[in-house]
């Protein structure tokens, strides 16, 4: 009897709409979970080959990953140049990491590159379309209210997601 309700309500289907984009972004985040993505990492002579590109893309992230946590291994990874290649600009880098703690460790220790000879490197969690607009949201919030009052804000992640919170200046 309420299945029959439920088809003839015309909210169901926005309902399993809504419903559907929850458990397609849920995937698509936990398809992403063990990605990093490196930023400012220079690209490869075009000259040399697409392996011989690789391989020193790989050289370079492994030696960056160790400059920041030698104990941290990573093993049996590819690194992925995203977008086409552009003269002028240089690529972000996906690595993806044997297991999502690892993703945590790297980003714990991620503050460390920016004193060292690696600190035009920026790393950052692999987030999907829908984290990166709720992030700008939150950023453009942030902006105003700290361009509007005298108490200073920043943003903190609390479980993953990002929170305005008051800058303690004690």
């Amino acid at each position: 009897q309420d299945l029959k309700s439920n088809s003839r309500n015309p909210n169901s289907s926005q309902n399993n709409v809504d419903f559907e984009q929850v458990i397609q972004e849920i995937n698509e985040r936990n398809k992403r979970k063990r990605n990093l993505i490196l930023y400012g990492l220079p690209e490869q002579d075009q000259q040399l080959s697409s392996v011989m590109r690789i391989e020193k893309d790989e050289s370079q992230v492994r030696e960056i990953i160790s400059s920041m946590d030698h104990a941290l291994v990573i093993d049996n990874f590819k690194p992925i140049r995203l977008g086409r290649y552009d003269e002028g600009k240089v690529r972000p880098v996906r690595i993806t990491l044997q297991h999502d703690n690892d993703v945590f460790v790297a980003m714990k220790n991620a503050k460390s590159l920016k004193t060292g000879r690696y600190k035009h490197i920026q790393i950052s969690f692999d987030r999907t379309l829908k984290q990166r607009q709720y992030f700008k949201e939150v950023k453009a919030e942030l902006d105003a209210k700290n361009a509007s009052g005298t108490e200073k804000y920043k943003i903190r992640h609390v479980d993953g997601i990002p929170k305005i919170v008051p800058i303690n200046l004690n």
